[in-house]
């Protein structure tokens, strides 16, 4: 059914929605793809809203990375060094807390100097699926879906709005396709010179950008799913290695040449709990050290 649904992304502005005074001194911007179907806007053939979606079942807040099942916000929170903004309080008023999360993740990013958008403003998707890769169909679908998937354009004036950005956030490593940075160069098309890749174990992790003359710190930074760091008798994500080499080396030892077969439930859940911290390590070279040169090590 969504492939012939179009959506549209409900807060891209959403500084000018809550009455939040816009910074002048912002130095990053996180740029993800498009919110889970749970939380966007479906419009008519006049491009007029039909359906405003908040699944409280399925999302703490209607706001970006706002499903239950993202760890965004408590990663980056965790890497900063403050308190997860999407987490209730005791004294929180509980049948509003999805307003008070929302709250205190814009001023979680305001106060960290962060603005942040979509690289999508409208498209369809596959059923209700989540993925970047269930977005943006453009085979077997009407021809008023077809006219008007768009690009969230807006990211070219806040670019040149904000000439402080120094550094730029993709929620997803890949460089082409339908990713972030994918749609992301689509928008700028031939304005955009990508420069010193540093790329470990075949996975992107930092490069410079020149965007309309003007240079670019880029981060890629690794999908907050665990799932997506691997440990596995045939494949293994470097960066991964080289932090469990440098920061649990007796741990990694223990494990370096046991089929997961063998492994303990103690040493299953140790990987487990070191995944997500590794991804909070990434996060914090990102956001706090603007460590272009990480690459897994400590």
């Amino acid at each position: 059914m969504p492939i012939n649904e179009l959506e549209q992304h409900p807060f891209l502005d959403y500084l000018q929605q809550d009455n939040i005074e816009i910074r002048n001194d912002y130095k990053g911007l996180i740029i993800g793809s498009f919110p889970v179907f749970s939380l966007t806007n479906s419009l008519d053939n006049n491009l007029n809203i039909v359906a405003e979606r908040f699944d409280l079942e399925a999302a703490k807040m209607r706001f970006f990375y706002g499903s239950n099942l993202s760890h965004f916000w408590e990663y980056i929170s965790s890497a900063i060094g403050e308190q997860n903004p999407t987490v209730a309080l005791p004294n929180d008023n509980i049948a509003n807390h999805h307003l008070t999360a929302r709250q205190r993740t814009i001023s979680f990013l305001q106060r960290n100097k962060l603005y942040i958008t979509d690289s999508l403003f409208q498209t369809n998707r596959i059923d209700n699926d989540n993925e970047d890769s269930d977005l943006w169909i453009t085979n077997n679908v009407n021809n008023f879906i077809h006219n008007n998937l768009s690009l969230n354009t807006n990211i070219i004036e806040i670019l040149e709005e904000h000439k402080t950005i120094q550094n730029l956030y993709f929620t997803a490593t890949g460089l082409i396709g339908k990713t972030p940075f994918g749609w992301f160069r689509q928008i700028f098309g031939n304005n955009i010179t990508i420069q010193n890749e540093n790329i470990i174990g075949g996975r992107r992790w930092s490069f410079n950008c020149l965007i309309n003359g003007r240079k670019y710190n880029i981060f890629m930074l690794p999908t907050p799913k665990s799932r997506g760091i691997h440990f596995t008798d045939n494949r293994r994500t470097q960066m991964f290695v080289n932090y469990l080499q440098s920061h649990m080396n007796d741990f990694y030892n223990e494990i370096e040449d046991l089929p997961m077969i063998n492994h303990t439930q103690l040493q299953k859940q140790t990987l487990s709990v070191t995944r997500i911290n590794f991804l909070i390590e990434c996060y914090r070279q990102a956001f706090v050290f603007k460590n272009l040169n990480f690459d897994g090590q400590l």
